[in-house]
């Protein structure tokens, strides 16, 4: 707390009136507070003494903890905006990703940071040439997805994408790039936002996925899904149940058990 603090010799105790405090100094009082005490002169203590003793009056007037504050406005935090502004600025750059005939320019210490495997990429034998500026190639990634990654990356909320027939196809490629690059988050968001996608069509690849990248949540789902008799009857006639039988055998067994009733 903070205080006004004043130590004063009282001669006669049952005589003292109340004292107003006009001290201008305020004490952080934490613990012991050496700051109030002050040495005196032994001549002056002497006029105090009664009986070889003497008594210190103490007055304390704790101030209100909002007393300082009370006109001032603390702003809103907007360190992801900066960082999203940073990125779209293009400036401070110091590595570039060429992702499907595509380029990204961005900064080093923030993928670093926010991805063990980006920084081993980008400290790594990934890194080419001995200049300032680090290159790193991505062949086997969508530039979309990769765009959608770094906006997170940048902003640490889930980055926008188009919403088209497409949009589950992204979601799985993007839950695949969370996954690769360490994102947790991003993944966990990923799991989610799929799960407004399953449908006859999707359930059959969003649950092999789920089942390889170890999202137990998202399967949970797709079995719920598929616990439906009319749900299941149209997905077996789906062109692709055939070979998700065949690739995923043991899914497909889960599957059954899931849907038959309890012993």
């Amino acid at each position: 707390m903070k205080a006004h603090i004043k130590f004063s010799f009282v001669d006669a105790t049952d005589k003292q009136e109340l004292a107003r405090i006009h001290g201008s100094k305020i004490l952080e009082l934490r613990g012991e507070c050496t700051d109030a005490f002050k040495y005196i002169e032994r001549a002056v203590l002497d006029k105090h003494l009664k009986n070889d003793s003497f008594t210190i009056r103490c007055d304390v007037v704790v101030l209100n903890r909002t007393w300082d504050t009370a006109f001032i406005t603390v702003p809103p935090f907007n360190m992801q905006q900066n960082f999203t502004d940073f990125l779209q600025a293009g400036e401070g750059t110091d590595v570039v990703f060429h992702v499907s005939h595509k380029t990204f320019t961005t900064h080093m210490c923030i993928l670093a940071a926010r991805s063990t495997v980006f920084r081993a990429a980008i400290f790594g034998p990934m890194k080419e040439g001995t200049s300032t500026t680090a290159t790193v190639h991505i062949d086997d990634m969508d530039a979309t997805v990769f765009k959608a990654m770094l906006g997170f990356i940048y902003s640490d909320s889930f980055p926008v994408i188009v919403a088209d027939e497409n949009e589950g196809a992204l979601l799985q490629h993007l839950l695949l790039a969370a996954d690769r690059y360490n994102l947790p988050t991003l993944r966990a968001m990923c799991e989610k936002k799929l799960r407004e996608h399953i449908d006859v069509s999707t359930v059959t690849s969003i649950l092999g996925l789920a089942e390889q990248h170890g999202c137990d949540g998202l399967k949970k789902a797709c079995c719920k899904f598929l616990r439906c008799p009319d749900n299941l009857r149209a997905v077996v006639s789906t062109n692709g149940f055939d070979d998700f039988c065949r690739s995923c055998p043991t899914l497909m067994k889960d599957m059954i058990l899931g849907i038959l009733p309890a012993k």
